[in-house]
């Protein structure tokens, strides 16, 4: 990222069903192998996970808007590796983008489905990144 961070892109189309914060089996599996990175090198970096969404307004499900489904995506990854991988808590950071940090254009559904996604950002801290 321009602040020197790690970020690692997990597509909705293997993470969630759309309008669903509920991790289906192939996102647990792309968890489940992000989870050894981040036990491996970056053990000792504080994660920063990411919910976006496309830009459509949320019209079927019970998130109020997209915020609020970017919010439970990451909470979802959040919880998982906290449960299933015991990366500790403190470590971790769940924010949601919403929106607002489109990677395509919302105008096709294949730069929609590349909008929903939820980002990992390994946050490498400032004197590291300076070093390198």
């Amino acid at each position: 990222t321009a602040e020197g961070h790690i970020a690692v892109v997990l597509p909705s189309d293997i993470t969630f069903s759309p309008g669903s914060k509920d991790l289906s089996a192939s996102g647990k599996k792309a968890v489940d192998q992000l989870a050894k990175e981040l036990e491996g090198p970056f053990s000792g970096n504080a994660d920063r996970v990411e919910g976006h969404t496309d830009g459509d307004p949320i019209r079927k499900s019970k998130f109020a808007d997209n915020f609020e489904l970017g919010a439970e995506r990451a909470l979802s990854v959040v919880r998982y590796l906290v449960q299933h991988h015991k990366v500790a808590p403190e470590r971790l950071i769940a924010a949601s983008r919403g929106e607002t940090v489109p990677v395509a254009d919302n105008k096709s559904d294949k730069g929609k489905a590349r909008n929903r996604r939820v980002e990992v950002v390994i946050v490498v801290p400032r004197d590291a990144a300076a070093a390198k």
